[in-house]
């Protein structure tokens, strides 16, 4: 399988960011997004939607007057 251009600089900048903190887990996921993949325990499983309900929503305040 050969890799593409932008494959072989993603590859690279993985390789680049390894064993430095926080640089390693932030392309991970970069790449992760970039690539709609999710990472196994980094990541909630499901869709997104699903999490949703659980969330807590934030109130914005309403000006006075």
């Amino acid at each position: 399988m050969q890799k593409s251009d932008a494959g072989k600089r993603d590859m690279q900048r993985l390789k680049e960011a390894e064993g430095r903190w926080p640089e390693y887990p932030r392309t991970v996921m970069d790449l992760a997004k970039l690539y709609k993949l999710s990472v196994p325990g980094w990541t909630l499983p499901d869709q997104k939607d699903f999490w949703d309900k659980f969330r807590i929503k934030l109130q914005t305040k309403k000006p006075a007057g």
